[in-house]
């Protein structure tokens, strides 16, 4: 825990904790060779979905749940927006959209054509079962003989099996209290946030901010979301 100002959720990891844990993450991935042996194919492709999974949560402070969160296709790699659905609840699905910091757009483009891949390579030369997949799932991991969407129990079952969950033992949703921390600790303008935090409750898009145009806040986020990438690791 940061004990120097602290601001928003109670759980915000350490600095020097976050990028030790990424720095251990970074240290297991290897290249994903689709004509591998399967074992060692599916071995490097969950790290590397949980690594983008992990990636994308920071650049873009998702909650983590059940994907699809982030559909196939669901984006625009070139112009960097990201169309997400992660919150369920009784009172409505939390739709929107969230522009996205420079390069992370071609880097779904790339997973997914990752993901086809591997898709293929499993329904044609392997006992995998994918009846659990849906077909729009962007992010999914192999195990126990399934390819399955990556939820948040299994990316944890990931990190456990490349001995890396003591690297990383704070909940997965720390990313969104992260970002709301250091935004109070660096003046960042909440309400260049908000509209791409999920943080709207109202019938109208995006609710009071409807009537304005938002290129400003989108350019806002999407230097706060590199900073958010610098100082935890990934970049």
């Amino acid at each position: 825990m940061s004990e120097s100002r602290r601001f928003g959720a109670r759980i915000v990891p350490r600095r020097e904790a976050l990028t030790a844990a990424i720095d251990a993450l970074e240290s297991r991935r290897r290249a994903v060779r689709v004509d591998a042996p399967l074992r060692e194919m599916i071995g490097a492709f969950n790290l590397a979905m949980v690594y983008a999974w992990l990636r994308l949560s920071w650049a873009a402070a998702l909650r983590p749940r059940r994907d699809p969160v982030v559909r196939r296709n669901r984006y625009d790699a070139r112009l960097g927006w990201l169309f997400v659905e992660d919150k369920d609840s009784p009172y409505g699905v939390e739709a929107r959209v969230i522009p996205l910091s420079e390069g992370e757009g071609p880097r779904l483009a790339r997973l997914q054509d990752l993901g086809d891949r591997v898709r293929y390579r499993l329904q044609t030369t392997s006992h995998v079962t994918l009846d659990g997949l849906s077909d729009d799932s962007l992010f999914f991991v192999i195990l126990g003989g399934r390819a399955i969407p990556l939820s948040p129990q299994a990316l944890r079952s990931v990190l456990d099996a490349s001995g890396l969950a003591d690297s990383f033992p704070w909940p997965l949703n720390v990313p969104r209290h992260y970002w709301i921390t250091r935004a109070l600790e660096d003046g960042v303008r909440l309400t260049d946030l908000d509209p791409f935090l999920g943080h709207l409750h109202d019938p109208l898009p995006w609710g009071p901010y409807a009537a304005r145009p938002l290129s400003h806040s989108a350019s806002s986020f999407r230097r706060f979301a590199t900073t958010i990438l610098k100082e935890v690791g990934f970049l």
